[in-house]
């Protein structure tokens, strides 16, 4: 699997969910079944490239203000969120995180309890694999996240660096962080 092939599967269930991110995962689901167990492999690295390559403090940032704070594990869930939107969504996002506010829906913009997580997808291959062959998927060398610095990993909290650098989503969003 290509990542054109990928990022199809994920539009076509983003197209499909309505709004319901529990429906979009049932459908991805669905379409994995019909996959080869070296394309479920696949689908998994590249689900773990994605993760790897939107490592990015400023995109932390937005998570952790969207979310109304982001720990490791939560950033994680929101990394799998961003892939669930689509490669559109994700490309953007990845190069400017602000660009997020053109994608919340109005009525998830005044939900306190709103989260923007999808821990399902990172691990949605794995499942289907399991579920198809009784064993765990053989695990591919994990892919190592870039370190943060110190000042990287302080521009996570740093409100007016976050206002500056993400001004729309600190809009929509500053009251929850």
């Amino acid at each position: 699997m290509n990542r054109s092939t990928f990022w199809h599967l994920i539009e076509r269930t983003q197209e499909e969910k309505h709004g319901d991110q529990e429906k979009q995962i049932a459908l991805l689901r669905e379409q994995l079944l019909h996959l080869s167990l070296e394309e479920l492999q696949s689908f998994a690295h590249i689900v773990d490239e994605l993760c790897s390559e939107s490592y990015r403090p400023l995109l932390w940032a937005a998570a952790y203000l969207m979310n109304g704070g982001c720990s490791d594990d939560g950033f994680e869930y929101f990394r799998g969120w961003l892939i669930a939107q689509g490669a559109t969504v994700f490309s953007q996002a990845v190069n400017d995180p602000d660009t997020l506010a053109d994608v919340i829906p109005s009525h998830q913009r005044d939900l306190p309890e709103s989260d923007f997580e999808c821990e399902e997808i990172l691990f949605l291959a794995q499942h289907v694999y399991h579920e198809k062959t009784g064993e765990e998927m053989p695990s591919p060398h994990r892919l190592k996240y870039p370190s943060l610095t110190r000042e990287e990993i302080h521009l996570i909290t740093d409100d007016v660096a976050v206002a500056q650098a993400c001004p729309r989503l600190w809009a929509l969003f500053h009251y929850k962080a």
